[in-house]
């Protein structure tokens, strides 16, 4: 996961560095894994505004038999 992180970190960068500003919020999107590791990024990091998970893989074993 390590290597994912690290590559999602460095495209967000380039795309801060080239498009953004800082007046405009930065979000984070994220499907599936992809919202397990959006969630783990924008914990680490503080310069995105909030984020919006489609159907995150968090782990709910189990969770719909109860």
């Amino acid at each position: 996961m390590e290597v994912l992180v690290k590559d999602i970190e460095g495209f967000n960068q380039l795309y801060i560095d080239k498009y953004g500003d800082e007046e405009t919020p930065c979000f984070l999107l994220g499907n599936s894994l992809g919202g397990l590791i959006t969630s783990y990024i924008a914990s680490q990091n503080e310069q995105y505004a909030g984020m919006c998970l489609v159907t995150p893989h968090f782990e709910m074993e189990n969770s719909w038999k109860q």
